[in-house]
């Protein structure tokens, strides 16, 4: 069980994203926007055709699984998300997917995160998921040879440098936040996870808000996340809704879970996780392809020709200074970089209240 002080602390996390309107695991009574729940009862939920080849991947995650329990995030990260998940031919040359993209501690822009209801004042941690899945830049497939395939062009990375959620990649899909089953609170990974998922949909709802001069539906600007401690996979759907009050908010709604010893319910979220990288590579993808001629129109408007990137700019490496032997000299060299994980590094740090 929880101590006291575990509480409190998930307590505090729990009101400080309440604050910022993310609503972390509502109830499963909690209705869905109509044509949103259409889209998770038809397409995320639905079953995979009988004829649809089997991965053994299920079977080898309820075989490791054990092994990984008592082991830090990192471990199960490395073993199991790649046979949960996706990777593209940039990560994976057989078994990659063509278009997409997926990186490990990513920082979302802090620009997109929810700002605090009414006058509260409140502070939301850097949202950085332990992996994000989304669809590669056109710059970065350019350098493999052969190219790989981007369903971007140059001219749309070096525009959206100026609308970026994260250089690493377009338009994130699919992120995950990943505990150990060793003393770590699984409810840490949903608080992690709904801040997350919130960022992506309000980067979502201003995307395609300038596009098309009208908020994202529902469905534009919804968002798929998993959270795992080694024990059960949960997928969770995030959305942009309005409360009776009329304040904004970010529900996170639990969509299936899996005990992870029994194969049978690995199989069934990733089929579902599968429908979500099937609507993201079509139907989702031409959505953005469509809107993405029109934001340029209107963005420009907006802003100007010199449009001015959301990203933090990044700082250049600390140097140390090391005398050379021969000549007497100082010369400039960057520090080493943590062998640490980003998101292992802030494991510590607490939203404050």
């Amino acid at each position: 069980m929880s101590t006291p002080s575990n509480r409190q602390k998930v307590r505090d996390e729990l009101l400080t994203l309440a604050v910022h309107g993310i609503r972390v695991d509502v109830p499963d009574g909690w209705p869905l926007p109509a044509e949103l729940n259409k889209h998770v009862e038809q397409v995320l939920l639905a079953q995979r055709t009988s004829d649809t080849p089997r991965s053994p991947n299920a079977s080898e995650i309820v075989v490791r699984r054990q092994n990984f329990v008592l082991r830090n995030e990192d471990a199960a990260i490395n073993v199991i998300e790649p046979l949960l998940l996706f990777c593209g031919q940039n990560k994976s040359a057989f078994q990659g997917i063509p278009k997409i993209t997926s990186d490990l501690n990513i920082n979302l822009s802090q620009d997109y995160l929810p700002l605090e209801l009414g006058n509260i004042a409140s502070q939301l941690t850097q949202p950085q998921p332990d992996t994000a899945i989304g669809y590669l830049t056109n710059f970065e497939a350019s350098q493999y040879m052969p190219g790989l395939e981007s369903a971007f062009s140059m001219l749309d990375d070096v525009f959206l440098k100026g609308f970026t959620l994260t250089p690493t990649m377009h338009f994130p899909f699919l992120t995950s936040q990943w505990k150990s089953g060793w003393g770590e609170s699984s409810m840490k990974a949903e608080c992690q996870s709904a801040c997350d998922g919130s960022t992506i949909v309000k980067y979502l709802d201003k995307f395609h808000s300038v596009a098309n001069n009208r908020p994202a539906t529902a469905v534009e600007g919804s968002h798929v996340s998993v959270t795992c401690d080694m024990k059960t996979i949960s997928i969770w759907i995030h959305w942009k809704d309005v409360d009776k009050e009329g304040n904004t908010i970010y529900p996170m709604k639990h969509l299936y879970s899996a005990i992870m010893r029994y194969e049978s319910q690995v199989a069934r979220a990733r089929d579902i996780l599968h429908n979500v990288l099937d609507y993201a590579t079509t139907k989702r993808l031409e959505s953005i392809q469509k809107a993405l001629p029109l934001f340029k129109q209107h963005w420009v408007k907006r802003k100007g020709k010199n449009t001015t990137s959301n990203t933090t700019p990044l700082k250049p490496p600390i140097r140390t200074s090391v005398s050379s032997p021969s000549s007497g000299l100082e010369i400039s060299t960057p520090s080493r970089k943590s062998n640490k994980r980003r998101r292992t590094e802030r494991d510590d740090k607490e939203y404050v209240g």
